[in-house]
């Protein structure tokens, strides 16, 4: 394709949701956090939290970071995750997990940069200014 699939556009241009499809996303969803809630580092963070509701706002915000339906439900990102002590080395643990899912579904590498750049838009959100250790 020679123009970006991600932008809005007429029928003829798909948005990357499209393309992805919300059963590729949920999967993405589900094999993700079985390797974050696997990881003894960032397993801590989600103690607290109901596996289904993460579950869903995590395929929500993918969703809407390629393109697909917007669902605003809930605190926004930096509310949800102030008071759990996020730090960078944690935030980078959790992309590096998310990399890695994404590269073992075999995904297409524009979608792979899409949701890291919009996931990389909300670093100070999550980590809310914890320093770099956590």
């Amino acid at each position: 394709m020679s123009e970006s699939p991600e932008s809005p556009g007429g029928a003829d241009q798909p948005t990357l949701y499209e393309i992805v499809g919300d059963a590729a996303i949920a999967e993405i969803v589900d094999r993700f956090y079985v390797a974050v809630l696997a990881d003894p580092t960032l397993e801590p963070f989600f103690a607290q939290a109901e596996p289904s509701h993460i579950r869903g706002m995590q395929r929500a915000f993918f969703s809407a970071a390629l393109g697909g339906p917007v669902a605003q439900a809930g605190s926004d990102i930096h509310d949800a995750h102030q008071h759990l002590g996020i730090g960078a080395r944690d935030f980078s643990r959790f992309v590096g997990h998310l990399v890695d899912t994404l590269e073992a579904m075999e995904i297409d590498r524009e979608v792979t940069d899409q949701l890291l750049s919009r996931v990389a838009l909300h670093v100070d959100d999550v980590v809310g200014g914890h320093g770099e250790d956590g």
